[in-house]
């Protein structure tokens, strides 16, 4: 995930979101750094 994902995915909330809003957010990023590490490295064996 790029910086400007990142920096991108907060921006776009609300100017004070609430508890909940933030936490799926960081879920959001959480998921896509996660998934986009794993899609981009080779398995282990």
């Amino acid at each position: 995930m790029s910086l400007s994902t990142f920096k991108e995915t907060f921006r776009s909330l609300a100017d004070d979101p609430d508890e909940s809003e933030y936490r799926k957010a960081l879920v959001d990023v959480t998921r896509e750094y996660v998934l986009g590490e794993r899609s981009a490295k080779p398995a282990a064996d």
